[in-house]
């Protein structure tokens, strides 16, 4: 399977299955590793192999993202983040407040292990990233990581 198709098809996938996208900040290395181990496999249905193998990414809290834009699933050290949750900044009943936030913006929220695959008993802690998206999807904007405690 060539490079081109191999991520038209998982673009798709994850576009359709865990509105998601390849095109993200991070997601390089993820790609590149799932490509090595689809030529190797050289599965007879790229499909069906992907959603063996993404069975257990791009996780959610609970709900997948609503995106305000296109998808933009962050990643953390080559893997994708998991989805906590997500809020709109919407300031109606507390207006006093649309000084200091933009109105309208979509927050989401994303944790993942430092380091993402521990070894047994190799300590661990969390980190976060913060992804916006403003309300008509124009622009999307990523905090920095924070460590959790």
């Amino acid at each position: 399977m060539e490079r081109e198709e191999f991520e038209d098809v998982l673009n798709g996938f994850l576009n359709k299955e865990k509105k998601a996208c390849i095109f993200t900040v991070g997601a390089e290395v993820f790609v590149e590793g799932l490509y090595l181990e689809i030529l190797q496999d050289k599965p007879k249905n790229p499909k069906k192999w992907l959603a063996e193998k993404l069975q257990s990414k791009f996780l959610c809290l609970s709900e997948p993202p609503i995106w305000r834009g296109e998808p933009d699933w962050p990643f953390y050290k080559g893997e994708p983040m998991i989805f906590m949750t997500q809020t709109s900044t919407s300031l109606e009943k507390n207006k006093e407040l649309a000084e200091y936030f933009p109105i309208g913006d979509t927050v989401y929220v994303f944790s993942s292990k430092n380091p993402p695959k521990p070894q047994e008993g190799e300590s661990w802690n969390t980190v976060y990233k913060i992804v916006i998206q403003d309300n008509e999807g124009g622009y999307t904007e990523e905090a920095n990581y924070c460590e959790g405690m």
